[in-house]
């Protein structure tokens, strides 16, 4: 930012990469600064006018700023010396359609928290293991669109040991303790007793035999579009629900589309489920 600083070097550029040397805006008054970026390209605009449009090049180095190279990261506002007052509001960032977003680094339960003490879940060979002891949650807390989703798909690595219970939970919220309350649940069932098995969406529409089986790997593809739900297995559809109006469960009330994170469950002792390869695309 920089409309009158002696920095030849002006508000617009991506600095010292596509400089600009005339603000387009000048001192004391708001003006709206809008950046995308999708591959290796990016975009500035100040108030609706460009006035960066760049595309990274294949082997591009920045000698002195070898870090100054697209990839991915986070966001910061700079305070860039004592006599330089800049203010920020309105702070906004939208997810481009059709990007793909991890919410696991396949190390750590970074981003996750858990509804209950102990050994619940934890990291095996690049995947979250949940193993009921004690029973409990796992839900997303992570930075990503403020851990709220409302339309989206979702896709996540599933692998079940014999007689396994679990859940993928959805539109859901953090609770303590207790079946999480809010939201619905991707069942995750291939041999126990429950005879609502994987591939259901748990008390709504329920299926009978699992199109799985146990101790092999198979992908949850869960799409929310307003008020349709669909599920699929491997890539086969086994739920294709429209919420109608007026929807009430008498014994879960809070099982509506709405918007929420998303959970894990570990259902009981003797049930393993292992998750992997997690993520979101968000579509609105």
């Amino acid at each position: 930012m920089n409309a009158t600083h002696g920095d030849w070097k002006k508000s617009g550029g991506l600095y010292n990469v596509a400089d600009v040397r005339k603000s387009v805006v000048p001192d004391n008054e708001w003006w709206t600064y809008h950046i995308k970026v999708q591959g290796n390209h990016v975009v500035m605009k100040m108030n609706d006018e460009v006035t960066t449009d760049w595309t990274q090049p294949a082997g591009f180095f920045l000698r002195g700023q070898p870090g100054r190279m697209i990839g991915s990261g986070t966001i910061a506002l700079q305070a860039h010396d004592p006599n330089s007052i800049v203010y920020f509001k309105n702070i906004q960032i939208k997810p481009l359609p059709d990007q793909w977003v991890s919410l696991f680094d396949g190390k750590s339960l970074d981003g996750w928290k858990s509804s209950e003490e102990g050994e619940s879940f934890t990291i095996v060979d690049g995947a979250i293991m949940a193993k009921g002891a004690p029973k409990g949650h796992l839900y997303y807390a992570g930075n990503y669109m403020m851990n709220n989703f409302k339309n989206f798909e979702f896709k996540v690595d599933v692998l079940t040991r014999k007689g396994a219970n679990g859940g993928v939970y959805f539109h859901t919220e953090y609770q303590k303790d207790g079946w999480p309350e809010k939201g619905f649940e991707a069942q995750v069932n291939a041999t126990q007793g429950d005879w609502k098995k994987g591939g259901s969406l748990y008390n709504v529409v329920n299926v009978r035999k699992a199109p799985v089986g146990d101790d092999e790997w198979w992908t949850y593809h869960i799409t929310v579009k307003d008020n349709r739900v669909v599920l699929k297995v491997d890539g086969e559809t086994t739920v294709d629900w429209t919420q109608p109006d007026g929807f009430h469960l008498e014994d879960m009330p809070g099982r509506k589309l709405g918007s929420g994170t998303f959970a894990f469950q570990a259902h009981d002792p003797g049930s393993v489920c292992l998750f992997k390869n997690i993520q979101i695309k968000v579509t609105d």
